[in-house]
């Protein structure tokens, strides 16, 4: 499947996929056969990253967006549905609020972080549900920060907005789990795009993950209303979607950690 455009017919938008994370995601979704929507709020790096998608045989388009404005996300979204006609796997990506400690944190900067951290998540989902759910099948990665587990000095905004969002997911994964959406969470500590260099959708490492409540998805088909039991480690594929979510002891505990790139089981 690497290498070829298209190959596997589904269509993915990368939020904020012109650099780190996001553009790790891009490439590897690409190189997976992924047809590409990506935005950025600079159209220029926007342009060079999806000619550069292209140029590894991706079939990539740009938007310039900037995701903390509904209606650049709706229109992105729109742009989506024009070019491909559907939506298979959204990834939820955002830079960070600005850091800087409570007393420091005016309003606007409180204001603009929740438009940022936790409202351009919300709204992309709220977009991207329905879209998937008239197609039975969906897959939606937020990427999020360990500061949703454990506070970080000097990052105020992060340590509010983080956890919240961490909710949302877990709370939409168990709505949705019925209608073949998985909805699920990566919290890396710190990261370069180096990370994700050498990893791809199809063989992602085997990740260790100590969160509380949490499933991770195994390799393999998914049939609508799966179970799978907890687990530390997993090996995920886009083609092999995770199961979702499990249940125990008479409890629903939803997948809400997944799609890791390579990191060390420390940083979560």
């Amino acid at each position: 499947m690497d290498g070829q455009a298209g190959a596997t017919g589904r269509a993915a938008l990368v939020m904020a996929g012109t650099k780190g994370l996001g553009r790790g995601c891009a490439e590897a979704l690409g190189r997976a056969g992924y047809r590409l929507t990506i935005c950025g709020r600079d159209g220029a790096s926007a342009d060079a990253v999806a000619a550069s998608l292209r140029a590894s045989g991706a079939d990539a388009a740009r938007v310039r967006a900037d995701v903390s404005r509904e209606d650049d996300l709706a229109a992105l979204f729109a742009d989506a549905d024009e070019r491909f006609g559907r939506l298979d796997v959204l990834v939820a990506n955002a830079g960070g609020p600005s850091a800087g400690a409570f007393m420091d944190a005016s309003d606007e900067r409180w204001q603009a972080g929740f438009e940022l951290t936790l409202m351009s998540a919300v709204r992309a989902m709220r977009l991207a549900v329905p879209r998937m759910r008239q197609a039975g099948y969906g897959r939606i990665v937020v990427i999020g920060s360990s500061s949703s587990k454990q506070p970080i000095e000097g990052l105020v905004l992060s340590n509010a907005f983080r956890p919240a969002l961490a909710g949302v997911v877990k709370t939409l994964a168990r709505e949705v789990a019925a209608d073949g959406i998985t909805v699920n969470m990566c919290r890396p500590a710190a990261s370069t795009r180096t990370v994700c260099a050498a990893w791809t959708p199809r063989a992602p490492e085997r990740t260790a993950c100590r969160m509380t409540n949490t499933v991770l998805p195994t390799s393999g088909p998914s049939p609508r209303g799966a179970t799978a039991p907890r687990a530390t480690s997993a090996r995920w594929s886009p083609s092999s979607p995770p199961t979702s979510p499990a249940t125990s002891r008479g409890r629903t505990s939803s997948s809400t950690a997944a799609w890791y790139p390579r990191f060390n089981a420390h940083n979560f």
